[in-house]
């Protein structure tokens, strides 16, 4: 008894190779690579992208608050607010709904989403915001931090 399970025992100690999991490791790294060029490469996200994600985002939320409402799309007030940064290019879009409620949505996939929303009012900018320029001031460096941020981990 004891001989045959040391016969097993050698069979199956020299039959375990780490090769193929050295092999399928190295494939995982390769294509985590590749994966994070592509999503630096498409980071942006256009204003039509963005008015979907408001879209999305309010259809899912009063479909799961309210069921006695009807799930019909919001329709947009006017035209969305783009929040450039000093190059001109989008940071965040502004998008106010005709019956209420509005949406800021980042335009870049390496923040959230969606950064704030309201059911009721609208969003517009002005001289006296307050405590709201003061956001949107933090929120602009924080969406261009969260690009480098990215940036500096892809180059490393």
């Amino acid at each position: 008894m004891k001989v045959v399970f040391l016969l097993c025992f050698t069979a199956l100690f020299f039959s375990c190779n780490d090769s193929d999991y050295l092999n399928v490791e190295q494939e995982f790294i390769d294509s985590q690579e590749v994966s994070n060029k592509l999503e630096d490469e498409s980071s942006f996200v256009s204003l039509s992208k963005a008015m979907e994600v408001a879209d999305v985002f309010f259809n899912g939320r009063t479909a799961t608050t309210t069921s006695s409402r009807s799930t019909q799309t919001k329709q947009i007030d006017g035209n969305p607010i783009k929040i450039p940064d000093e190059n001109g290019t989008p940071l965040m879009y502004i998008i106010n709904y005709r019956d209420g409620g509005f949406a800021i949505v980042s335009a870049t996939k390496n923040c959230y989403p969606v950064l704030a929303y309201s059911d009721e009012g609208s969003f517009t900018l002005s001289k006296d915001m307050g405590g709201a320029a003061v956001w949107l001031d933090n929120t602009k460096k924080a969406i261009i931090d969260s690009d480098s941020r990215v940036n500096f981990f892809i180059e490393k």
